[in-house]
């Protein structure tokens, strides 16, 4: 076989699976953009105006804010005790605003539903944001390294029970916006401690390594409005996960970024209830 035959059999072998290859993964430009995480939106000035906060209604706070230990120094976060006769509790990682008071609100909302114990952890160090540009410097000082930290410290204090109360033997992730890609990294350090993952309009994990790491079922919820959670991140999340063989729904819905914050203009009542009525669905298949 002369030179040229042999050229033209090694293309016709080898660039179909070259071709196979390539259609598992998502496209370049998403994973880098996806790699890069929220913070890369901190100074997007359409992103900012994205985001309103309103006055969310006042009521009554079941949990109690806290503190505990990371390495030498301390994290807050706020907590509400599982109910009697459960030992299953969600790490909740906020919006860019911060742990504030519609943070506290949907981390009771939760335990009602479930009767789940709700860490809300916060990885702005006792900031909370009033207005976009204080939201974006906050997002944007986010230390990768310490945050991680933080999470896996709660990982560890949920397993070994908070303030007296019973260890937790299942865990889930919870995060919007900024949170959300902070629930794909929480559930993917967890490992098979914790059980179910879901996102928010966040940006996910799509690095294959990292996704050999996760055992959770993910479930996204994505409105496809959404011009930084885009249909190309999305595709790109799906052809990964799919690519490492992980557990992924996609919940999509006819919405903006922002549409389960009842504080957000972009709000959407009717998809906002069915977006959580689904997470919470599938917090208790996972969960228990």
């Amino acid at each position: 076989m002369n030179l040229i035959a042999r050229l033209n059999r090694l293309v016709f072998v080898v660039l179909p699976v070259l071709v196979a290859m390539v259609g598992c993964q998502p496209p370049v430009s998403a994973v880098v953009r996806q790699e890069k995480g929220m913070e890369q939106f901190a100074n997007d000035k359409e992103f900012h105006s994205a985001h309103t906060m309103s006055e969310v209604k006042a009521k009554p706070i079941l949990g109690k804010d806290i503190e505990f230990t990371v390495g030498e120094g301390k994290a807050k976060a706020y907590w509400t005790a599982p109910a009697e006769g459960h030992d299953q509790s969600v790490i909740m990682i906020h919006e860019w605003w911060g742990l504030n008071d519609h943070i506290r609100q949907t981390a009771d909302m939760v335990h009602e539903k479930t009767g789940y114990g709700v860490l809300a952890v916060d990885l702005y160090e006792g900031k909370v944001a009033k207005t976009p540009d204080d939201a974006g410097k906050y997002m944007a000082a986010v230390d990768q390294k310490k945050a991680s930290s933080t999470l896996n410290a709660a990982i560890r204090l949920l397993k070994a029970g908070v303030d007296g109360s019973k260890p937790s033997s299942k865990l889930g992730t919870i995060g919007f916006c900024f949170g959300g890609g902070w629930s794909h990294k929480a559930a993917i350090m967890g490992g098979d401690s914790v059980k179910a993952c879901a996102v928010f309009y966040g940006q996910p994990t799509v690095a294959p390594g990292e996704l050999e790491r996760l055992i959770a079922p993910v479930l996204f919820v994505w409105p496809n409005k959404d011009k930084w959670i885009n249909k190309e991140m999305v595709d790109g999340f799906k052809s990964a996960m799919e690519a490492a063989g992980k557990p992924l729904e996609v919940l999509e819905f006819s919405a903006d970024h922002g549409f389960a914050n009842p504080s957000s203009k972009s709000y959407q009542s009717k998809e906002s209830q069915e977006a959580w009525d689904k997470t919470l669905e599938f917090l208790k298949k996972n969960l228990g």
